[in-house]
């Protein structure tokens, strides 16, 4: 390991190839030395843009919506990453561990070319059913559309699947959805309590 954290290119003496180590698996790249660092420069370009995620089997469709969801909780975690106070994973991390969790329980054994707009209405139907509020699960399905998004990017799911999921606008006022007060301005004693914690400038901007 580079110390950019970029894998080098190693030979395999006994089966005279070259390869990369991502994720804990070695990714071999042929024979011809010269090939091999073509193959080598494009992996880690790819494997860069996925923020340093392996793909699956080599970027072969998924053949279900469970290993999907398992290619893109990979994808969530290097991308949202840990607190780096608490060494928890960030909360859009939970969210979406929320809506990941209602589509393996709806569609895990699912293909995903199989997943149409009226799926996603499912799975909307069941956040209704949580109690959820119509803001958060319009958040929700926004998360959902992102999962196929990025497995159309990278050829896990067709790309025509993403482009029908659109088709499911947000929740309206009555739709659907527990409704939630409007956040209200903070009444002045309370802004005042925060004045002994900042200093004069800051308070000037407050």
């Amino acid at each position: 390991m580079a110390r950019n954290g970029i894998p080098k290119l190693c030979r395999h003496k006994g089966k005279n190839l070259f390869y990369v180590t991502l994720g804990g698996s070695e990714k071999y790249l042929g024979r011809d030395p010269d090939q091999a660092q073509v193959n080598y420069h494009r992996v880690i370009a790819e494997w860069l843009a996925a923020n340093r995620s392996v793909l699956p089997t080599d970027r072969e469709p998924a053949t279900t919506i469970a290993e999907l969801l398992d290619a893109y909780m990979d994808h969530a975690m290097a991308k949202y990453g840990r607190d780096p106070k608490t060494g928890k994973p960030k909360a859009e991390y939970h969210h979406v561990r929320t809506v990941v969790g209602i589509l393996l329980k709806l569609y895990a054994a699912e293909p995903p070319a199989t997943f149409d707009a009226l799926s996603l209405m499912a799975c909307r139907q069941v956040m209704i059913g949580r109690d959820m509020a119509r803001r958060t699960i319009n958040q929700g399905i926004g998360r959902i559309k992102r999962i196929f998004k990025w497995g159309s990017t990278y050829k896990l799911v067709p790309a025509s699947i993403w482009h029908e999921l659109q088709l499911v606008d947000g929740l309206q006022w009555g739709d659907g959805g527990r409704e939630t007060d409007d956040r209200q301005p903070a009444l002045w004693h309370q802004v005042k309590a925060v004045q002994p914690f900042v200093n004069r400038q800051v308070w000037a901007m407050i």
